[in-house]
């Protein structure tokens, strides 16, 4: 009645996403409006309309992926000092500097949003200790969901323990766990976490598309079909991008050739002579202990590289390409062509330097391959310290064990 505007928004689609899903436009203002108005409603402050304004384009800019979170800081900057005592705020704009921090490449402007990112995250949990997105954003500035191998893993579980312990359905939160179960190794236990995910959501919302891939990984091809199609049952669009994906790395080579001539995916497109000329000469590439890739396979990411050498058996090459950023982040470390990566001493000191080692050691929670290997004497071993028995340690702060 006032004519006062809260928010407005554009979204902007192409006719072929519109047909792909019509329900988008709907479901995004859905969750922009759940998004500000449960924290509104959870607030110990009153949030005056300027500050439910703001909040409300805080929330649209944290469901917008394609400017790293920078709408969003400048939003919450202003957000924080219309309503100082809302911890909602200062969650908020913790994760959006955490957001623009992971993002950004200068080293002393990046420095300088993480320690924003983190007091921000501070202050909301002095104005009320129950905020769970402020654990969340905290997680978000370690860096998990970026392609840095070094973290402090340690410390995202503790995150990521009390987020979840607040608010169990904390959408961010169960993202990042899983997440983080996947970045340690524990596949099997971020399987049962994505399908309790998407078992308690609306029967209409389909299927993880983790859940494929790590289903796939374990050698379930199955199960991970079954996952996709209920994807596809969600969306009512293909994910046969996906299922080339999975058939390239662990379905039958002759199949994952006609699928990929097949596949009309740009991005798929872009690799495939690459992929095409790497799976036909696969074992002849073995057999004669080949080194490097392919031609054509020179623009392929460092996490490809990395697989695609290791399968054909060439460990050197791996290690090489293995750095202290990968896209996808550590994930690919327990993929079953990464077998001969693993058995190599130099993965135990790449362990060691990322953090993972200390936390497997601390916490007791090795990754799901230890199961065939004794990976705490083989750690013990390639760096010449005693051998600590798999499963001893604390237990992992992590919630869902």
């Amino acid at each position: 009645r006032s004519g006062l505007v809260l928010w407005t928004d554009r979204f902007v689609r192409s006719s072929e996403e519109v047909a792909a899903a019509p329900g988008e436009p709907a479901a995004s203002i859905a969750a922009v409006l759940n998004c500000a108005l449960v924290d509104r409603d959870a607030a110990n402050t009153r949030v005056s309309t300027e500050a439910f304004g703001l909040y409300l384009y805080a929330c649209a800019g944290a469901f917008q992926a394609d400017d790293n979170g920078q709408r969003m800081l400048a939003v919450t900057r202003r957000l924080v000092k219309a309503a100082p005592r809302f911890a909602g705020a200062h969650a908020m704009h913790a994760i959006a500097a955490a957001r623009v921090a992971v993002s950004t490449e200068t080293p002393d402007e990046a420095a300088a949003l993480h320690a924003e990112a983190k007091l921000a995250a501070e202050t909301a949990l002095k104005r009320d200790p129950r905020t769970a997105k402020a654990y969340s954003a905290l997680v978000l500035n370690e860096g998990l969901l970026t392609g840095r191998m070094r973290q402090d893993w340690a410390a995202e579980a503790r995150y990521l323990k009390a987020a979840l312990s607040i608010d169990p359905d904390l959408a961010p939160a169960r993202n990042e766990y899983a997440a983080f179960l996947r970045a340690t190794g524990r596949l099997r236990d971020a399987i049962e976490f994505t399908r309790a995910s998407s078992a308690n959501e609306d029967p209409r919302y389909g299927g993880d598309l983790r859940t494929a891939m790590m289903l796939a990984a374990q050698g379930d091809l199955a199960a991970a079909e079954e996952e996709l199609k209920r994807r596809e049952a969600r969306d009512g669009a293909s994910v046969d991008a996906v299922r080339a994906t999975i058939a390239f790395w662990w379905g039958d080579p002759r199949l994952a050739l006609s699928n990929l001539r097949a596949l009309d995916d740009p991005d798929v497109r872009a690799q495939s002579p690459c992929l095409t000329a790497y799976l036909t000469a696969l074992e002849l590439r073995r057999k004669a202990h080949a080194r490097g890739l392919p031609a054509g396979c020179e623009a392929i990411d460092p996490t490809t590289r990395v697989r695609l050498l290791a399968r054909q058996g060439d460990v050197d090459g791996a290690f090489a390409v293995l750095g202290d950023r990968m896209p996808g982040g550590p994930v690919l470390l327990y993929y079953p062509e990464m077998a001969v990566v693993r058995a190599d001493p130099r993965f135990w000191r790449l362990a060691e330097r990322w953090g993972l080692l200390d936390y497997w050691r601390a916490s007791g929670r090795w990754p799901d391959v230890c199961a065939a290997q004794d990976c705490p004497r083989a750690a013990a071993l390639a760096l010449g310290a005693r051998p600590i028995r798999a499963g001893s340690g604390a237990e992992n702060p992590a919630v869902g064990q």
